[in-house]
């Protein structure tokens, strides 16, 4: 049995590499009574460049759990400024709250209070490559100990 694979990258998704970096360093041992696998994998960057991407807008308080690892930046609308802007970890909650400032985790990375009445943008900026994947892989056997 033959299977091809085919991965692309692109805007948010190319802010998390496909995973494909962070599996080929920390792939798993194969378990037991599994099969081998041969691969092979072409890499070709994509003509599309990635965007930054809003995923939550509106007035303090503000609240956005990061799924993945990313680099999020937080906007105030009026002025058109970046309050704040890091890597954050997966599973971390970012918070723009009227009176403490804009908090990543436990870290005010921007302190209040914030302007009354104001308005936030919560961004994923893209990080790493735009490429497309393609590959094949077939099982081998399993070796008989």
């Amino acid at each position: 049995m033959r299977v091809v694979v085919v991965a692309t990258c692109v805007g948010i998704l190319g802010a998390a590499g496909c995973g494909a970096k962070k599996a080929a360093k920390h792939s798993p041992a194969p378990l037991a009574g599994s099969h081998d696998t041969s691969s092979s994998w072409q890499t070709a960057p994509l003509p599309a460049r990635a965007e930054p991407t809003a995923v939550k807008e509106g007035a303090a308080p503000l609240v956005y759990m990061v799924e993945g690892g990313a680099t999020i930046r937080v906007r105030d609308v009026k002025s058109k400024l970046d309050l704040a802007r890091a890597f954050v970890p997966a599973r971390t909650i970012v918070r723009v709250d009227a009176t403490r400032g804009v908090i990543y985790g436990d870290e005010v990375v921007y302190p209040g209070p914030l302007p009354e009445g104001g308005r936030y943008v919560v961004f994923v900026d893209p990080a790493g490559e735009n490429v497309a994947r393609q590959g094949t892989f077939q099982p081998r056997p399993h070796k008989a100990r």
